[in-house]
Order: C-alpha cells, then structure tokens, then sequence
C-alpha cells in the first residue's frame, strides 16, 4: 500500500499555481506595453488620418499580451500534464510508468555494454590459456634439439621475436609448405592452427 505524505502536489495545487503565474505573466506584459506607450508617446503625425488612437494602441497591446499569455499558458499546461501523469503512476502503483524513457535507453546500453564487454573477458582468457599451454608443449619439445638443430631454432626464436616481418613471413611460407608436403597439415586434432 503506498502512502502519500499531506504535502504532495495535486492537481488543483498544480492548476492554481499554474493560474496564478499566468495573471501575474498578464499583468506584467500590460504593465511593459503601458510602460513603454507612456514613456515614449508616439510622434504626432503630420496626417491628421494617420493617427493611432489610444484605444487601437491597447487593443494592439492586449492582443501581444494575450499571445504572451497563451504561448506560457501552453508551456506550463504541458510541464503540469507531464507532472501529473508521473504523480498518477507513482499514486497508482505504475512506477515504471513514471520513469522517463531516455533512462530505460541508458539502462539498455548499459547492459549490452557489460554482457559485450564479459564475452570479450571471458574469451580472451580462454584464448590466452590456450597460448599457455602451446607454450609449454614448445618449451618441452624443445629440449629435445641438440647440436645445429638447436641452432637454426634459436635462430628462428629470435627472427620471431626481433625480426623483420618479411623474414617472419618467410618462415611461415616455409613452414605450410613442409606441412603440405609432409601431409601433416591434416593431422591437427586438438588445435586449429592460424593463418595469420
């Protein structure tokens, strides 16, 4: 059950202040035009016709503050509309209801975000375990060259390691191509070597 403290906005709060802000806008605007017309009296004309009379220049002045009026009157009615749907939902228990909807947008992308950002953790670590344990089978394999053998591998160790990416690409033709000639390129069971 939802209970309301004694000094939340009604609507008739809402509507009376709303009122009241619309008089005093009215007074105001007639207050500048009278203003204005008293301090700086319109030039005599020279033509006797073209004269504006006194009750032209209020009709005129009237018909400004009304469209003053109305524009501020339209701005206040949608603010107090907007405030009394969401005061309806928290009331009636449609809180969802009551949330603006940029901030479900923020909310979604978030959520993709961090589920994007968890997969690409999560491969990532997988992948790297992967490179661990192809490490460990090299580092053990390895042990096992000697003399000039263990030489040209040095070699090749260090090519990858600071060399040029031409002699780079050099032993990775050479390396598919012994793989192709040697059939050995079918035999790979429990990784899938990479291209790159």
């Amino acid at each position: 059950k939802v209970v309301l403290p004694d000094n939340i906005a009604t609507k008739e709060n809402i509507v009376g202040v709303v009122n009241k802000a619309l008089h005093l806008m009215t007074d105001y605007v007639a207050e500048v035009v009278t203003k204005l017309y008293t301090e700086n009296p319109p030039q005599k004309s020279p033509n006797p016709a073209s004269e504006i009379s006194d009750e032209q220049i209020e009709k005129i002045a009237q018909k400004a503050a009304d469209k003053a009026v109305n524009k501020r009157y339209e701005k206040l009615d949608a603010t107090a509309d907007t405030a009394m749907h969401r005061i309806y939902n928290l009331v009636n228990g449609a809180v969802w209801a009551a949330i603006p909807k940029w901030s479900y947008i923020i909310f979604i992308i978030a959520v993709l975000a961090a589920g994007g950002f968890g997969y690409g953790f999560f491969y990532q670590l997988n992948e790297n375990s992967k490179l661990k344990d192809v490490e460990w089978l090299y580092r053990y394999e390895r042990l096992w060259w000697e003399g000039k053998q263990q030489e040209d591998l040095l070699r090749r160790e260090k090519i990858f390691a600071v060399g040029t990416q031409h002699e780079q690409d050099s032993i990775k033709n050479r390396t598919r191509q012994l793989e192709k000639s040697r059939h050995i390129e079918e035999t790979f069971l429990y990784f899938n070597p990479t291209e790159k």
